[in-house]
């Protein structure tokens, strides 16, 4: 397991944020602390990396298949 690291930029267009590693239950707090940080201003929107995006979604597909997994037993 790769440990998580997060960046974090400004732009013109907004903050943007990079997450590089594994996003899983032990990292996953790390993200939601620095959310609310992220000060947008009047049109901004906030930036995600199509490999963090990507990251994001495998980590929602694996947290959705425990959970089903979990409401079988």
């Amino acid at each position: 397991m790769t440990q998580l690291t997060v960046h974090t930029r400004a732009t013109s267009a907004g903050p943007v944020i990079e997450l590089y590693g594994e996003l899983d239950n032990d990292s996953a707090p790390d993200v939601r602390t620095l959310l609310p940080r992220l000060t947008l201003q009047a049109g901004q929107q906030l930036v995600l990396p199509q490999a963090t995006f990507a990251l994001l979604m495998t980590a929602c597909r694996r947290w959705l298949s425990a959970w089903r997994f979990r409401q079988m037993m």
